[in-house]
């Protein structure tokens, strides 16, 4: 196909999804529109406002904020030092330093005839231009980018907060003509260091989290992008789910350590739209950065006849982006110091409290599922119990008596249709070959008399069947072209389509409020001491029927009400691998990240979200029975101080290895209770004086070995190693710990 009919179809194509986003109820925002004529606006001072700990100055000349620490006179900017003293080259010429290194902001933008995604950094298309207008405003400044050639302008404002800078765009003031904006990348270079950096890291919070040293210069970037909380649900097209892996971004934090400096960066408003990229090692570029970018327009994926194509909603999102960066310095400034910000962040911004009780044991149990089955060669589907109510009941009476220790319990899958989806949250009935209400009470109240956190698990995000409420196309969430969002299961093997399953929606963002207030009822009628929320603690998806929905937005605004309005019903939370919107509400985290994406620019995981939660929330390890490395899971359970998890069933059958649930395989009870009761009498006592304990540092040595230190007095050595390994005196056994009371055995 030549280029011009190429275009045409194309053009054709986007002008379909926009007929039909005008007729399927997808709401419009429009940005503003571009102004030939703009006035540019100069700042003639250089000291804008300050406060006890920093100054916040303006260089008018490189059109850049400079943070000053008024203790001790670093600074801190949007150009780092590294691209204002560039050095010489081979030659003695001073370095020419890359435009994305001295630029505050870099945009992307779509030529809407052919989709093509071009590039400019304000560097380059705006500051060399002087088309950038700056005021002043409360507390700081306000610098508004023109880019002439794109037509499309950015105001971003720079504000002094009590311990650092926030940098912030209000999508509402983004103006644009012709072409579209598709996505802003925030201080490119702010969290970064010369690529010939020693003692010098990226945090990446990748999973449980991840670092990145220095890389062997190239002529080309080695590169990293993550969409925080995840890639959206709503898009769930195979061309991206391909290269899905597990152990999302959960919490929008992200930083730099250098030498005895570091820079915390958190994204206080807009991460549901937000990335964390890297771009570590180009020679060209000099440095090695982390940063987060924001998309402000959404896009669904077309097929094409040479594969997938972007179509981009003509709307942009309703919804404000800011990073917030805080400075460290000598003990705090690396990856522990930057946690402690953040989780103070928390505490902040949700009242986190400390927890008097940790768990040392956290169980699923497995109700049922739908199987295929046939008769006379006929295939038909049916119902496998896996487990009843009544063997729940009997299951945790015998591992209690046995460990006598603090557990909790999530029922998974004994909803209407078990764990398969079907009407939203199994439409808030229980499964009648599972048990009944009385069943579900004598169960609730043995947990109660014992002292075990009881839940029992809704999905108030999936459904395929009508029912509870939900019986209408305005209940679906729905993408750009209008089109309801269809999701499906994927082989966790081929990393393909299951079309053996049948597919599923998301519930209409707006209607969640709705099944939650079901939820309420159905928490009062049955009694329940607690529930569990495992996909609404860690779907993050867009709903184009609201523009408030848009490319994920305010899904954690959502959240929160959510499980704010469960909470004042007093009913405990079971949160599953949680984003950190829901991990601040939980009772028990369970499946928290013990490992990040293992993406080849990280050179360590370290346990960034552990550290966060440790003392604050009891959090479970992923199903010890379930992973590749039973021992070594166990071992990053005691070097985080995370209870142990396992899945249980009370029957197996062949036939559940061909259902949608990957728990069922290895989860025998009568095969795993041994298992059980060995892993926790070896290490209660561990977990007893660790109990409710925050991590106060944590160390990686060379040779295997790593050091956790509590706050209690207590630290623990983990030896992940094949040989007998020493530090600080003590001596660990490889595959083995040793806990010592103080930060060493001297």
């Amino acid at each position: 196909m030549n280029r011009p009919i190429k275009q045409l179809v194309l053009l054709m194509l986007c002008l379909l999804v926009i007929v039909s986003c005008s007729g399927c109820g997808v709401a419009v925002q429009k940005a503003k529109l571009y102004k030939q004529d703009f006035e540019i606006k100069a700042y003639s001072g250089t000291t804008v406002t300050e406060n006890d700990n920093f100054r916040l100055d303006w260089d008018d000349e490189a059109k850049r904020i400079v943070l000053v620490d008024k203790s001790n006179g670093v600074c801190w900017s949007t150009t780092p030092e590294q691209g204002l003293n560039p050095g010489l080259d081979e030659f003695g010429y001073p370095k020419n330093v890359h435009p994305q290194v001295t630029s505050p902001i870099v945009i992307e933008y779509i030529d809407p005839e052919t989709q093509e995604i071009s590039l400019l950094t304000a560097s380059v298309a705006s500051i060399m231009n002087d088309t950038v207008s700056v005021e002043e405003i409360e507390n700081g400044i306000k610098a508004t980018y023109y880019f002439p050639d794109a037509e499309i302008s950015v105001p971003v404002e720079y504000t002094l907060i009590k311990n650092g800078v926030n940098i912030a765009i209000d999508t509402e003031n983004i103006q644009e003509k012709t072409y579209m904006l598709w996505k802003i990348k925030v201080a490119p270079f702010m969290c970064s260091f010369a690529n010939n950096s020693d003692n010098a890291y990226l945090f990446v919070p990748s999973g449980s989290g991840a670092l990145v040293y220095k890389k062997q210069e190239s002529n080309v970037a080695l590169t990293y992008s993550q969409e925080v909380y995840g890639t959206d649900s709503g898009r769930n097209l195979e061309f991206e789910e391909q290269a899905t892996i597990q152990n999302e971004i959960r919490l929008p934090v992200y930083g730099a350590k250098m030498g005895k400096k570091a820079l915390c960066a958190i994204i206080t408003d807009g991460a549901e739209s937000a990335s964390i990229e890297v771009s570590a090692g180009a020679s060209n570029i000099g440095s090695t950065g982390v940063s987060a970018s924001f998309e402000v327009r959404g896009y669904q994926w077309v097929k094409v006849k040479k594969g997938y194509q972007k179509l981009f909603s003509e709307s942009v999102t309703k919804n404000k982006c800011s990073v917030s960066f805080y400075p460290l310095y000598n003990d705090d400034a690396n990856y522990v110091g930057m946690a402690k910000v953040y989780r103070n962040y928390l505490i902040e911004k949700y009242n986190l409290e400390k927890t008097k009780e940790e768990n040392i044991l956290a169980l699923k149990v497995i109700g049922g599922s739908s199987v295929k089955n046939s008769f006379l060669g006929i295939p038909y589907d049916d119902f496998y119990t896996a487990t009843t109510l009544n063997d729940a009941t009997n299951i945790v009476t015998e591992l209690y008596k046995t460990i006598g220790e603090k557990m909790a319990v999530n029922l998974v899958g004994f909803t209407q249709g078990g764990v398969d989806v079907g009407k939203v949250a199994g439409g808030f009935k229980l499964d009648s070959d599972l048990g009944n209400k009385s069943d579900l009470e004598k169960f609730i109240t043995y947990c109660k008399q014992n002292g075990i956190t009881s839940f029992m698990d809704f999905d108030l995000v999936r459904f395929n069947k009508n029912g509870a409420g939900l019986n209408t196309l305005s209940d679906k969430a729905v993408t750009v072209n209008g089109q309801v969002v269809n999701c499906y299961n994927y082989n966790i093997w081929s990393r393909t389509r299951d079309y053996d399953l049948e597919n599923y929606s998301l519930v209409a963002r707006a209607k969640l409020f709705d099944v939650a207030e079901e939820l309420v009822k159905t928490t009062n009628k049955f009694k329940l001491t607690g529930v569990g929320l495992n996909t609404l603690s860690n779907y993050c998806y867009s709903d184009y029927s609201s523009v408030e929905s848009f490319v994920k937005g305010n899904m954690a605004k959502d959240v929160v009400k959510i499980l704010g309005d469960v909470k004042k019903n007093n009913t405990n939370l079971a949160i599953n691998n949680a984003n950190d919107y829901a991990a601040v509400f939980a009772t028990q985290i369970y499946d928290v990240p013990l490992q990040s994406t293992g993406h080849n620019l990280f050179d360590y995981d370290v346990p960034f979200y552990e550290i966060v939660f440790k003392g604050y929330v009891s959090m479970s390890t992923p199903s010890v029975n379930l992973s590749a490395n039973e021992k070594e899971t166990i071992l990053k359970a005691v070097e985080t101080g995370c209870g142990l998890g396992y899945t249980l069933i009370k029957n197996y059958d062949p036939k559940l290895l061909a259902t949608a649930e990957s728990s069922f395989y290895g989860s025998a009870y009568s095969d795993i209770k041994p298992y059980i009761e060995d892993a926790v009498s070896q290490n209660k006592d561990y977990y007893n004086k660790i109990n409710g304990a925050t991590i106060k540092d944590h160390i990686i040595y060379e040779n295997g070995l790593r050091k956790t230190v509590f706050d209690n007095g207590y630290s623990v050595y983990v030896n992940y190693g094949d040989k007998r390994e020493a530090v600080d005196g003590v001596s660990v056994e490889a595959l083995s710990y040793k806990l010592v009371k103080g930060e060493n055995a001297q």
